[in-house]
């Protein structure tokens, strides 16, 4: 799946609620990667991701959201966060890679503006 700031226009940031989570990131196992830890007020781990980012894109992984958080739409709040950091560090596109059976993690990787751009019956990496 893919996401293109330029090609998204339907998503704004002023129509969003404020979200309750605050993103922190390091630097991974490489210069490359980035791995983000999402946190609800009064420190409560919620969720994180990992990029691996080659300007001007970047790979989205190892996205989660804690169980007792999911369902709320804090992985919506999440992934929003995220684009809306993509000029920042560089990118102006994201792509990843789901399992179509994951029902949830494609309704909110549509939800926020990605599509589908490859089928695959295997992950690349």
């Amino acid at each position: 799946m893919e996401w293109n700031k330029g090609a998204c226009k339907s998503l704004h940031s002023a129509s969003l609620p404020l979200s309750p989570l605050r993103l922190t990131s390091v630097s991974g196992e490489s210069e490359s990667r980035l791995d983000f830890t999402a946190w609800l007020p009064g420190d409560q781990k919620a969720g994180s991701f990992s990029l691996y980012v080659q300007p001007p894109s970047a790979c989205l992984f190892e996205v989660e959201i804690a169980e007792p958080f999911r369902g709320h739409g804090l992985g919506f709040a999440m992934v929003r966060q995220l684009q809306d950091l993509t000029p920042a560090i560089g990118i102006s596109t994201l792509t990843l890679q789901v399992s179509g059976d994951n029902l949830p993690a494609l309704r909110l990787y549509k939800k926020t503006g990605f599509h589908i751009t490859e089928t695959l019956s295997y992950y690349l990496y």
